[in-house]
């Protein structure tokens, strides 16, 4: 497996996540973005092993909790920074 490089958000909703990309392109050059967890499982499988991965917890096809487990079982090292608009979303 590849050292771990870049930053992958993984944020359905658009604007958030090109929100989220300008704040932090001033700090990491290799930015990508998944807008669903099929998305980010189809990186993966590409050979993609983000060095941190900015994770909404509400997407259109799975949960991030789903997602988080989906990554433990490919024993990534990735950090991820688990993100959500929900106010009253229990974690």
């Amino acid at each position: 497996m590849p050292a771990p490089q870049g930053l992958l958000i993984v944020e359905d909703n658009k604007s958030s996540a090109m929100l989220y990309r300008a704040w932090l392109s001033s700090l990491v050059d290799d930015i990508s973005v998944a807008y669903t967890g099929q998305a980010v499982t189809d990186l993966l499988d590409q050979g993609m092993h983000p060095a941190v991965i900015l994770l909404d917890m509400h997407l259109p096809d799975t949960t991030g909790i789903e997602l988080l487990q989906q990554l433990h079982a490919r024993q990534l090292t990735s950090k991820v920074v688990v993100i959500t608009s929900d106010a009253s979303a229990e974690l």
